[in-house]
Formats: structure tokens, sequence, C-alpha cells
């Protein structure tokens, strides 16, 4: 799964160093939409709250504060409240 994640990462970086891609919007909701679906992965197994957790701070963080993914969001709050 993680090389999955990087592959996409790095195709989205070289589709907006190309200029196909005029900023990072489609990165953040292509994130997002991997945060939810490895959430609904780990569904069956036995850490299932802290999927569903994660799915549901997820969605707050990305419609509150712009975050794709809780650390996202918590490195973005640091930086916020840290200044």
């Amino acid at each position: 799964m993680a090389i999955v994640i990087v592959a996409i990462v790095i195709v989205a970086t070289q589709l907006r160093n190309w200029g196909i891609i005029s900023s990072t919007h489609y990165l953040a909701w292509a994130a997002f939409a991997m945060n939810l679906g490895v959430s609904a992965l780990g569904l069956p197994t036995p850490e299932r709250r802290w999927w569903i957790a994660n799915a549901i701070l997820s969605v707050l963080a990305m419609f509150l504060i712009g975050a794709s993914t809780v650390p996202t969001a918590i490195v973005a709050l640091v930086r916020l409240f840290w200044n």
C-alpha cells in the first residue's frame, strides 16, 4: 500500500512540475481519499475503533482546517500555535 501512495505522490508532483496541475489542491484531495481508503481497509482488523477515529478526524481536519490527513492537521496546528 505504501508503494501505491508513494507512486501517486510522485506522479502528482511531476504533473505539477510540468504545469499540468497548477496547484496542490488535487494532491490534497488524493491524499484525503487514500487516507479514507486505508481507513476502510483497516475496518476488518481488531483496531477497528482507531481506523474509524482516523476517518472521522480526517474528515473534520479536511473541512475545518484544510489538512488532508490527521498527521498533517497536527503539524499545521503545531505550526500555528508554536509561532
